[in-house]
């Protein structure tokens, strides 16, 4: 999602991740401004002055989720770039804003090769 498409009513509260910085971006409203704040309080424009805000993408971003708490097999769904498809796998650690997995969508049953992806979530039942 672009930075237009979620700075609207309906999204106030709602939590995004600016996926190539993997920074957590609260949408806010004073008067008849919506903007993005971080947790230090922060607006996104002038942290990003120098970036291009237009050309940023984000994701909803599901803030309660501890990570590093995650139980090793879960299924998730990820993805290293924001064009890419979502690739079904196995969850096997977390560290520094990246999720490992175990390889080809296999589980520590089944292998001990990992590989890391930068874009994640939960999978849903449903979910391709």
């Amino acid at each position: 999602m672009k930075l237009w498409e979620i700075l609207k009513e309906e999204n106030i509260g709602k939590v995004y991740r600016e996926i190539s910085h993997n920074n957590i971006w609260e949408v806010v409203n004073e008067g008849d401004c919506f903007y993005l704040k971080n947790d230090l309080d922060t607006d996104i424009t002038s942290f990003y002055n120098s970036y291009g805000i237009v050309t940023l993408e984000f994701e909803e971003y599901e803030k309660d989720i501890k990570w590093n708490e995650i139980p090793i097999d879960t299924k998730i769904l990820v993805k290293k770039d924001i064009k890419d498809e979502w690739h079904k796998r196995h969850f096997k650690n977390y560290s520094s804003g990246v999720v490992y997995c175990w390889e080809d969508g296999k589980t520590s049953f089944t292998t001990d090769k990992y590989e890391y992806w930068n874009i994640y979530k939960f999978y849903k039942e449903g979910d391709k």
